[in-house]
């Protein structure tokens, strides 16, 4: 058994919005199409609608996607896979934490493998994932029919117990050993995403994650 575990890799699980990035980056790309790219006042309304909505909790996180995503429905995974790439190139690039860099940099010069586990959409993580150089990622993924966006997500949201689900996923794929690993996230909705990981670390957390993470003796980092 030993024998077996000695050759299981070490990885970083990383968070992406407000951990790896300064800002929502979900919130940032609603502002790219509605705003910036399709500069149309008439969808704003329905967006507005739809963030009170959503904030009343009246609608569940995923169904705030599946609408708030209504105007990109129909494009192809190329065209959304473009808008995505430009999005983090003007967007989400700027605002990574530069610590967040460095710390995944610290951990490939030793050898882990680096890993995104987002709640936000596909669109624009696997951008994100290959600027940093990640190994592979997990995140809430759109649903596509005849290479057509459909105006669905696959399945759940990429949060909570899916998130506990899809690291362990990743692990067995990758061969991971999560008890060396390291698992960084801001929020404490994360909470089932640290439960499997061998060292945890809050970053810039939350008042609720930083009480915890203090109860837990977990390190607490600011980015």
């Amino acid at each position: 058994m030993s024998r077996t575990l000695n050759h299981k890799k070490r990885a970083a699980f990383f968070d992406l919005d407000l951990t790896l990035t300064k800002k929502d980056c979900f919130r940032l790309f609603l502002k790219f199409i509605y705003v910036t790219r399709w500069t149309g006042a008439m969808h704003l309304p329905y967006l507005t609608g739809l963030l009170i909505l959503r904030k009343t909790r009246v609608i569940s996180l995923k169904t705030f996607k599946e609408r708030s995503l209504a105007l990109l429905k129909g494009m192809t995974k190329g065209e959304i896979t473009t808008l995505g790439n430009q999005f983090f190139q003007h967007w989400i690039k700027p605002m990574l934490r530069q610590k967040a860099v460095e710390k995944i940099q610290w951990h490939k010069c030793r050898g882990d493998r680096i890993f995104v586990i987002s709640a936000s959409p596909d669109i624009y993580v696997q951008a994100v994932c290959e600027f940093l150089g990640c190994d592979d990622y997990a995140c809430t993924r759109l649903a596509y029919d005849n290479g057509r966006f459909t105006g669905h997500i696959i399945g759940p949201d990429c949060l909570g117990q899916k998130k506990e689900r899809v690291i362990h996923a990743l692990a067995g794929r990758h061969n991971i050993d999560l008890e060396a690993s390291s698992a960084y996230s801001d929020h404490e909705s994360d909470l089932p995403f640290f439960e499997s990981i061998g060292k945890k670390v809050a970053v810039t957390p939350t008042p609720t994650l930083e009480q915890i993470a203090l109860s837990e003796n977990w390190e607490i980092v600011q980015w």
